[in-house]
């Protein structure tokens, strides 16, 4: 059971994404003898971010009315609408008549007034969660996963609604018992924060930290530049542009990881707003070189 809940929640799941021995080995021999077996939060993460392509799903309830209910059709394929138009009576008109409006609502082959789709419980959509780094998902550790698909490359991940740590406390209260147990799971995840960024985000940081000139650009389909970086970087911190000068520049947005070997440049900053400070090399590109962590195995 989790640090962070208490029970199979994100995290436990994350950290099987690779298990080894205690001594490191994720050999199928070695494995299948071993007691027990261990992972690494940063090699797990990187799978799971990968099969998962940073996003998470979470699903939100809605109550359809006029006013959300083309918000609602777009974020929810099950669900669709279609207006009911009425004469009905009204002598404060000359023709003795006023138009009527009306929605009848589709919401996976029912058809409901709002009224019954109100009470049949509204419509669910989907609300994604994206992350980038480690330090984004950290906060969804507790959270239940609800429902999921996957297979050896990729995953489809729904999380509950809120921390299944502080829902069972929020119960309690209800309930009348004031249980200290939330307090040690919110410390852990707290302490986890720490932990990642003393052992991963902080090694090797001031040699793994480079600066770049911005040269051999390539023209991406959609107008944009990229840049290759042969050793990687490291997603778990912002690539940024930098001045000669020590101060921040007008540019349109900054640079953007694509994956582990490209950085992004907006066509408007290349060709616009940086054009003169590429041209003179007064703006270059800020990373962190990609690396493999030696293992903290828990």
């Amino acid at each position: 059971m989790s640090i962070f809940s208490g029970r199979a929640d994100l995290f436990d799941h994350m950290m099987m994404e690779k298990l080894r021995t205690k001594e490191g080995s994720d050999k199928k021999e070695d494995t299948e003898k071993a007691k027990v077996l261990y992972g690494d939060i940063m090699e797990c993460f990187r799978i799971f971010k990968k099969k998962t392509g940073g996003i998470l799903h979470r699903h939100v309830h809605i109550d359809v009315d006029e006013w959300n209910q083309r918000f609602v059709a777009s974020k929810c394929p099950e669900f669709s609408f279609k207006e009911i138009k009425t004469k009905i009576s009204d002598k404060r008109f000359k023709k003795g008549e006023k138009e009527e409006v009306n929605y009848i609502y589709t919401y996976f082959g029912k058809e409901y007034t709002k009224k019954e789709l109100h009470k049949h419980g509204g419509v669910y959509i989907d609300d994604p969660i994206y992350f980038d780094n480690i330090l984004e998902l950290v906060p969804y550790f507790p959270y239940i996963i609800t429902m999921g698909s996957c297979n050896d490359e990729k995953e489809t991940i729904y999380i509950s609604k809120e921390s299944f740590a502080e829902q069972e406390h929020e119960k309690m209260l209800q309930s009348g018992y004031d249980s200290k147990t939330i307090h040690y799971y919110r410390k852990n995840l707290a302490d986890i924060y720490f932990k990642i960024c003393k052992e991963y985000l902080m090694y090797n940081l001031e040699a793994r930290t480079k600066v770049i000139h911005i040269k051999d650009l390539v023209k991406n389909d959609d107008s944009d530049y990229y840049i290759k970086i042969d050793k990687g970087v490291d997603e778990n911190h912002a690539v940024e542009y930098v001045w000669n000068d020590g101060t921040v520049h007008s540019h349109w947005t900054s640079p953007k990881l694509i994956d582990k070997n490209t950085i992004l440049l907006s066509q408007k900053d290349v060709d616009c707003y940086l054009f003169a400070d590429i041209k003179t090399d007064s703006v270059k590109i800020k990373y962190v070189e990609y690396c493999e962590f030696p293992f903290y195995l828990n």
